[in-house]
């Protein structure tokens, strides 16, 4: 019994002093506590100079891009050399010609790859954090699941795109948070379940581009290029599209809550039951869009054209409507509670059954509207 004893006490005292594995968010949390990343076995931590630490790489395991066993780590002691030249942190490959080059899982990390031709090379995986990649041609590379933003978030500038040649990439599941993409060429990249949070695509050429499940949350896209651009499911909350071309975009099932929409070119658009919650579309280009059924609160239409739209059955309740074209448009058993119409074009739209009970349709122009069963109650009419 005694021994039993003594056993027991002996685990209590060393169960006392375990600390548990810890899985990093990323390397950037991991390398604060091993510089150089973690190792798995001994070999592995001898050939990368990772630290040897097996349950904290068990727990960290799919940060071991390139699967040699380590997590997180610098390059291999051994310089790694790719068409003559040196790949490693830092690196000075200005204008290098690294097309179709082989580039998985490397080290980029700081690296100077400004004006490099990197066309069709494959980068899946690789260390690209605060690289700068000013002019660099990545058209038709592969930079599936390559890390290239997630260190600009709190600690440096993070990686410079400006003017980069993206055509095509592939960045689908890449973290981009935060990051400058102003005025890339991102034509039919594939961005699918990417994390853009934050991050600037000012004036970027996104036209064809999958955005599908895409988190866009209060990312800055005035002015950019999206027609024909797939966003299914994609998280658009708070973000800016002031000016951008909107044309032919599948929207199925995104969120657009407290989305900047501001001249966009909307022209077209399928929302037919779209949620809206508080979308900001002063002066966009809505003529001839489906928004039937639509539903928002204080959705701002401000001088919006919206010539022959179908709003049929929408929840429109307090929206500013001011100065909007609303010309030939179907508002067929439209909610318009409440409405700030005043000054908007009503010619020849379809009223029938509408529900503009408070509304404000001073200086409205209805000629030729249909108010057949229209609800009007404590509703400011236009003087005759």
């Amino acid at each position: 019994m005694r021994k039993i004893l003594v056993i027991s006490l002996g685990l209590v005292l060393f169960t006392g002093t375990v600390v548990s594995a810890e899985n990093y968010k990323d390397c950037t949390r991991l390398r604060e506590i091993y510089k150089r990343g973690v190792a798995g076995t001994r070999a592995a931590a001898r050939a990368t100079g990772a630290m040897f630490e097996p349950e904290d790489f068990g727990v960290n395991r799919s940060k071991d891009l390139d699967r040699d066993g380590a997590a997180c780590e610098d390059t291999p002691r051994k310089m790694k050399t790719i068409k003559r030249y040196k790949i490693a942190p830092g690196a000075k490959l200005k204008g290098a010609n690294l097309k179709g080059a082989n580039l998985k899982g490397v080290n980029l990390i700081d690296a100077n790859l400004s004006d490099a031709n990197l066309t069709n090379a494959n980068l899946s995986g690789a260390w690209m954090d605060s690289a700068n990649l000013t002019g660099a041609d990545l058209s038709g590379a592969n930079m599936k699941g390559v890390s290239i933003g997630s260190i600009s978030a709190y600690a440096g500038p993070g990686a410079n795109l400006t003017g980069t040649n993206l055509t095509g990439v592939n960045l689908s599941g890449t973290d981009l948070k935060e990051l400058n993409l102003k005025r890339v060429n991102l034509k039919g990249a594939n961005f699918r379940g990417a994390n853009l949070w934050s991050s600037d695509l000012t004036g970027a050429n996104l036209s064809g581009a999958n955005l599908s499940d895409t988190n866009l949350e209060s990312a800055n896209l005035v002015g950019a290029d999206l027609s024909g651009a797939d966003l299914t499911s994609a998280n658009l909350f708070g973000a800016d599209f002031s000016d951008a071309n909107l044309g032919g975009i599948n929207w199925s099932y995104v969120n657009l809550g407290a989305v900047t929409l501001n001249r966009a070119n909307l022209a077209g658009v399928n929302w037919s039951g779209v949620s809206l919650g508080g979308a900001n579309l002063k002066e966009a280009n809505l003529k001839g869009a489906n928004l039937s059924g639509v539903r928002t609160n204080n959705i701002t239409l401000s001088s919006a054209n919206l010539e022959d739209a179908n709003l049929s059955d929408a929840y429109l309740l307090e929206a500013n409507l001011i100065a909007a074209n609303l010309k030939g448009a179907n508002l067929i058993g439209a909610n318009l509670t409440g409405a700030n119409l005043i000054g908007a074009d009503l010619a020849g739209a379809k009223l029938i059954g509408a529900n503009l009970t408070g509304a404000d349709l001073t200086g409205a122009i209805l000629t030729g509207a249909n108010l057949t069963g229209a609800n009007l109650t404590r509703a400011k009419m236009p003087k005759t």
